[in-house]
């Protein structure tokens, strides 16, 4: 009987003060932002593709002007993640040259820009590049990353 009263006074509050702070609250606790990190990690990790496709010889180029025109509103012309939109976002732009992003694997980059990431602004570009295209853009993060050590 305790049990049922303490779900019966539990369940008003849960959806009248929890859900709502739940969806409005715009700072990321530590919990949230590693949980997030490791969720997208594991996903990546085991759905990633074992070999990119192959970018071909103008990858960088190619790479660049894609991530010029899809990825730098929101990540930023230098990948910081503080474009124009990425900032206005919850969670925001990841900062694609934060330790995080440089450790994931070239696969798991190309798995998450095909993708995306549910329940973040991050779409997947599947339907609009081709995967040379994605794997493209990888290679040009890459190059971001080198450049902004």
């Amino acid at each position: 009987m305790g049990f049922v009263l303490g779900l019966v006074l539990a369940a008003p509050i849960g959806l009248f003060v929890a859900a709502p702070w739940a969806l409005t609250h715009k700072n990321a606790s530590e919990l949230e932002r590693s949980y997030g990190a490791a969720m997208i990690g594991l996903a990546a990790r085991f759905q990633a593709p074992q070999r990119l496709p192959d970018a071909g010889p103008d990858a960088e180029e190619r790479g660049r002007q894609a991530y010029s025109a899809s990825c730098a509103l929101c990540h930023g012309n230098d990948g910081r993640g503080k474009g124009v939109f990425g900032q206005t976002t919850f969670p925001p732009a990841t900062d694609l040259l934060s330790p995080q992003t440089r450790g994931r694997s070239d696969a798991e980059l190309f798995w998450i820009v095909n993708n995306g990431l549910g329940f973040t602004a991050m779409p997947g570009y599947a339907g609009q590049l081709r995967d040379a295209d994605i794997a493209a853009v990888v290679s040009y993060v890459r190059s971001l990353q080198h450049a902004g050590r």
